[in-house]
């Protein structure tokens, strides 16, 4: 679905929407298939409050 998202974008010039993933896995070959999808991050679960803000604060504008 990511990819789509980001054909959609390239389409219309927009700029990319931040994607973060929620997994249940946390290896590092899921977070760099999550990349090579087009996502720009990804959280572990359990997400936690402070896991959330820190994300938010990431890539929030």
């Amino acid at each position: 679905m990511s990819q789509r998202i980001r054909q959609y974008e390239q389409e219309r010039n927009w700029p990319n929407t931040v994607i973060v993933a929620v997994t249940a896995y946390g290896a590092n070959q899921f977070s760099q298939q999550c990349f090579d999808a087009g996502m720009n991050d990804h959280l572990t679960k359990p997400v936690t409050l402070r896991s959330l803000q820190n994300m938010l604060d990431k890539w929030g504008h």
